[in-house]
């Protein structure tokens, strides 16, 4: 899983008008908020369009689970599938649904503020993704690994355990670090065009 940026170059900008505009009159900061508003939704559609692919992946893998909960032979697997990625969906729906709606008549701050809200707890989910996204799957892997590959194949067993184990502290990476660092940073910025407002006033 893997949260997309907007273009860090769109936070710059406004840091720009700001400051281009040491006595910001109403449309100045009429333009502001319309801006502030447009990128929070923008993140809002971001967000929405990736649960929504994890939500459709997370479908079909239980349509397959399901599935295959009519051989007896793979049945422990199977369900221990869909209680993995069963999971997975509603620690992700429960997490997204804490996301207050934003309010059309909202200020500038306002809107900047909800931003900064939505960083935050895109932070929090993406710095915790070790224990609810890839701990349920990697120890549903392990389980398949130890259920269909021969116990006699030692070697091919310890090489998918590897395998698997390095995919998953890459997604840890790509999330806890390399996502979550760019958010912060964004964040941050945020926190800046605020500062900027502040003494302006």
């Amino acid at each position: 899983m893997k949260l997309h940026q907007e273009p860090g170059g769109e936070q710059q900008e406004l840091m720009k008008m700001w400051q281009e505009n040491p006595l910001p009159g109403v449309m100045d900061a009429a333009q502001i908020v319309r801006e502030i508003a447009r990128r929070t939704e923008k993140f809002d559609r971001t967000i929405w369009w990736r649960n929504l692919r994890e939500y459709a992946a997370g479908a079909i893998l239980i349509a397959f689970f399901a599935w295959r909960l009519f051989d007896s032979a793979s049945r422990l697997i199977a369900v221990a599938g869909l209680v993995a990625v069963g999971f997975v969906m509603i620690y992700l729906r429960w997490s997204h649904r804490q996301t207050r709606p934003l309010d059309p008549s909202a200020d500038a701050k306002s809107y900047a503020a909800a931003l900064i809200d939505r960083y935050d707890r895109q932070i929090r989910l993406l710095s915790r993704v070790k224990y609810w996204y890839v701990l349920p799957l990697y120890l549903w892997m392990l389980l398949s690994i130890m259920m269909t590959v021969p116990s006699q194949e030692m070697g091919r067993r310890i090489r998918a355990a590897l395998f698997v184990t390095a995919l998953s502290i890459f997604v840890i990476w790509l999330n806890e670090g390399y996502a979550v660092r760019k958010l912060k940073d964004k964040r941050k910025k945020v926190e800046a065009l605020l500062e900027e407002e502040k003494n302006e006033e």
